[in-house]
């Protein structure tokens, strides 16, 4: 049966052009109706792929409000079940924010919101008012430091690691006065992210590698190590900003706009969700840096994000009802 039939003399190819030229125009046109077909049928497998739910050693896994072709092969490969960005959070309140700040953490605690900035000789611990943006306070820290992550643990008390210096600072949170100085180690020697789980009683830091590292929170030393893999065995690198939300350390992907849930006992990314279309990438001025920085807010299921030298941190409600209750613990 004959599936399809092109005649040359349909595409007008001229008499004077020798019959080896012929040929090579007629299998290009043949190459390029079999790519056009190979896309419409891909489509329809992406489409399916989109309504059905897969599950990893019994939890379902999301990737959310997934555009970019790279990511939908890949979910359309290892299976993960894809949400659109309105079924996973909506957009409540833009507050403004110093396009200067070079994020590198968010925390909030008693109706403030806490930011850490770097690089070297630009690196500080502000204190922002979280409905309206404003700086209430600011310290500087010697030009020696690139400062990384930060994080507010109880007792009014904030920690902030550097990147490379391989030390941190212990801060009041009230007045931002230091109360300590220490010095720590991780797999690559670095401090990206830091965040403290209250059950545990750990603070939990990133190094931009796919290594989580659980610190004692009055000793700061090591107790023990994570490993953070997807389900389908690749690892979780670049992570970056951590929070610590409804059972799960959250975490920024360096130069990705993502933010992974880890489940903090086994590593596993349970959740990824894609904020790309948050403050799209083609919108950015060249000078706006990555999608960095997370907290958690006075309000259930609602976080702060925003970015390095970006205009607005997001004050965004995630719907958790969207989850599945094996996936995500706060669900009900």
């Amino acid at each position: 049966m004959e599936v399809f039939s092109i005649e040359k003399d349909e595409f007008k190819i001229s008499p004077n052009i020798d019959e080896g030229k012929k040929k090579k125009h007629f299998n290009m046109i043949v190459l390029i109706t079999a790519m056009v077909s190979f896309c419409f049928v891909s489509a329809a497998v992406v489409n399916a792929a989109l309504t059905s739910n897969t599950k990893f050693d019994g939890a379902e896994v999301e990737v959310v409000n997934n555009y970019r072709p790279s990511r939908n092969l890949q979910n359309l490969l290892f299976g993960f079940r894809i949400l659109q960005q309105s079924d996973v959070y909506t957009v409540i309140q833009e507050i403004d924010h110093d396009p200067d700040s070079f994020t590198q953490g968010l925390t909030y605690a008693d109706g403030i919101l806490y930011e850490s900035t770097g690089k070297n000789g630009k690196s500080t611990v502000q204190r922002l008012d979280p409905t309206t943006g404003e700086l209430l306070q600011k310290i500087d820290i010697e030009s020696k430091y690139f400062a990384e992550g930060m994080t507010y643990y109880g007792d009014d008390l904030l920690i902030q690691i550097t990147w490379k210096s391989q030390e941190g600072f212990i801060y009041n949170a009230t007045n931002l006065e230091k109360i300590q100085s220490f010095t720590f180690e991780t797999n690559r020697n670095e401090g990206w992210g830091i965040t403290y789980d209250k059950q545990s009683d750990l603070f939990i830091v990133s190094d931009g590698s796919n290594i989580l590292h659980f610190w004692d929170r009055e000793t700061l030393v090591e107790s023990h190590r994570v490993e953070v893999k997807h389900p389908d065995g690749r690892l979780g690198t670049n992570l970056n900003e951590l929070e610590f939300w409804n059972g799960y350390v959250l975490s920024n992907v360096w130069y990705e706009d993502y933010i992974y849930a880890i489940d903090p006992l086994t590593g596993i990314v349970m959740h990824e969700f894609d904020f790309t279309c948050l403050w799209p990438p083609r919108s950015r001025p060249i000078r706006s840096d990555v999608f960095n920085g997370i907290s958690v807010t006075d309000v259930d299921d609602e976080l702060f994000v925003t970015g390095k030298y970006w205009p607005k941190i997001y004050r965004v409600k995630m719907n958790v009802n969207k989850c599945s209750k094996q996936a995500s613990p706060s669900c009900p």
